[in-house]
């Protein structure tokens, strides 16, 4: 997949989950299913997940080899990261900590959702800006392990 592809496929693919939180009535925006979070507790959770991600990509490369440094494996594929993250999911994986989503109120939905919508247009512009270099830094496999592994 190349840069441009991941740029739309990520505003493409928030944007449906977007419409889709704008779309719920209060009723359906406060259901959980037990113990699962609720539609806005889903969207606090994928701010504070993309946040983190944005600041790193805001970075200088330099910077992030310094910091992160570089992976000792091979990249991997927008599949196997994902077949990765449900199969941790599976095994009772959990939020760590600093992504536990807090509750939100249903007036809140615009405003969060606006922000999440920036976030998303801002992460497009750096993922068409990086080389596919990106991939081969210890943050990316970081990031991707700590969305479920709780520490």
């Amino acid at each position: 997949m190349d840069r441009q592809s991941i740029a739309e496929a990520l505003q493409n693919h928030y944007q449906v989950f977007i419409e889709m939180i704008n779309g719920l009535s209060a009723e359906d925006f406060a259901w959980r299913n037990g113990e699962k979070w609720d539609a806005g507790q889903q969207l606090n959770h994928i701010i504070l997940s993309v946040r983190p991600l944005l600041a790193v990509l805001k970075m200088p490369r330099t910077m992030i080899e310094q910091n992160f440094g570089k992976t000792q494996r091979p990249s991997r594929s927008y599949e196997e990261v994902l077949r990765d993250y449900l199969e941790q999911l599976q095994l009772g994986g959990k939020a760590p900590g600093r992504f536990l989503p807090q509750l939100m109120g249903f007036e809140e939905i615009p405003g969060q959702t606006q922000i999440l919508q920036d976030m998303i247009n801002e992460l497009a512009i750096r993922v068409q800006s990086f080389t596919d270099r990106v991939k081969n830094h210890l943050w990316y496999d970081k990031m991707v392990r700590e969305e479920v592994v709780e520490k």
